[in-house]
């Protein structure tokens, strides 16, 4: 994002490791950025911005914690790999 809070390109996001009981989807959406009071982006924070939304869905009847990676790569190409443990009760 630009100092303006424009957005030239989102991150491409790809699945690393799946999780192992369900699925991961990504969709274009909208929310609010979560820069520091010190980032020169941090007016941003008060205006929706396009974003890329990853949803995790459960298999069916399944409870317990689960994990998947995903690796976040940025336009000036720096990737950023995130693991993301949930728990389905």
């Amino acid at each position: 994002m630009k100092p303006t809070c424009e957005v030239d390109v989102l991150p491409e996001i790809s699945i690393v490791k799946a999780p192992a009981h369900g699925s991961v989807n990504f969709e274009s959406g909208q929310d609010y950025p979560g820069y520091s009071q010190r980032n020169i982006r941090y007016e941003c924070n008060k205006q929706l911005a396009p974003s890329t939304q990853l949803f995790y869905q459960s298999g069916a009847d399944f409870h317990g914690s689960d994990t998947f990676v995903v690796n976040v790569r940025f336009a000036n190409s720096h990737v950023r790999t995130i693991t993301y443990n949930v728990t389905v009760s």
